[in-house]
């Protein structure tokens, strides 16, 4: 991206999958700088991770991956593992198991870790549910969250998320918190 008021912007990706669909590997960088008319600011992020496809081994076993994520212009660094397995899939939708561990740290603070295990519900007609627990900062919380979507409207999808602590100090943390809602519009060729 260029524009008159010295902004650019520079975003590449380079991903591979290895030969038999057992594993894929990426690359992101972003570098952006911003003038003074887009309301925008300024990124400079690299990331690399890869997947690991356990189905090919055995069905019975989902994927694993991995992630590294440097934003050097805040100094914050992520490393995340997460590992997601199907349970069932079936006409009533689809259920899958999530769980990872994240480790970051956010300038000169010191590392912090997070760790989580959701379930998640995928139902017909565009409806999905995910129940789970994080852990992170000496607490842990229960999350609910679920979407909606529609293929006609000007609003696409309607989702809400809510997060209770449920054991630990929280410290200034909220105790409960969420809710959100998306709306979009698709322009189709004919109102062009």
């Amino acid at each position: 991206m260029l524009a008159s008021d010295s902004s650019w912007s520079n975003i590449a990706s380079i991903s591979a999958t290895l030969p038999g669909g057992f594993s894929s590997l990426w690359v992101n960088q972003e570098k952006t700088r911003i003038g003074n008319q887009l309301r925008r600011s300024d990124a400079d992020n690299r990331a690399i991770g890869g997947t690991l496809n356990l189905n090919s081994l055995w069905s019975k076993l989902g994927t694993f991956s991995i992630s590294y994520n440097d934003d050097r212009r805040y100094n914050s660094h992520y490393y995340t593992a997460d590992y997601y397995q199907n349970v069932y899939s079936g006409p009533f939708g689809s259920l899958g198991l999530r769980a990872g561990i994240q480790r970051y740290n956010n300038g000169d603070s010191s590392a912090n870790t997070g760790k989580y295990i959701a379930l998640d519900l995928s139902l017909p007609l565009g409806n999905w549910f995910s129940a789970g627990m994080t852990h992170q900062n000496g607490y842990t919380m229960a999350n609910l969250s679920a979407r909606k979507q529609f293929d006609e409207g000007t609003i696409r999808t309607v989702g809400a998320n809510l997060s209770r602590a449920i054991s630990g100090d929280t410290g200034d943390d909220k105790t409960l918190s969420g809710g959100r809602m998306h709306s979009s519009t698709l322009v189709t060729p004919a109102e062009r």
